[in-house]
């Protein structure tokens, strides 16, 4: 089986989670603040993060793999639909990518 997990992200240290929502125009799925505990590290976040994502469990062939990471990461990208603009003006508050993982027995690592 292969694990294809994509991540659309703004983490921002001068702005909180609430205020990049209402800039945005789209709720995060998944935010954290600065100052939360990461897990059981006992550290903490350094900046407000803003995120929506997607994961799904595909069979290890590859045009299985091809399809649904294409599907994944269409899906994740099209919840701004009407709001690129603005996520594009939030994103130059901090740091802003598109993650990427995908797992798999049948892809050599790089």
């Amino acid at each position: 089986m292969a694990d294809i997990s994509v991540a659309l992200f703004i983490e921002s240290e001068s702005h909180d989670v609430d205020q990049m929502n209402a800039a945005i125009g789209v709720h995060s799925e998944k935010s954290w603040r600065k100052g939360d505990l990461r897990g059981r590290t006992g550290k903490v976040y350094s900046t407000d993060s803003w995120l929506q994502a997607s994961k799904c469990v595909v069979a290890d062939e590859i045009d299985e793999i091809d399809r649904a990471a294409r599907k994944t990461v269409l899906s994740v990208v099209s919840r701004l639909q009407g709001h690129e603009d603005r996520f594009r003006e939030v994103a130059a508050w901090g740091k802003a990518g598109l993650r990427v993982s995908l797992c798999s027995r049948l892809l050599p690592p790089l």
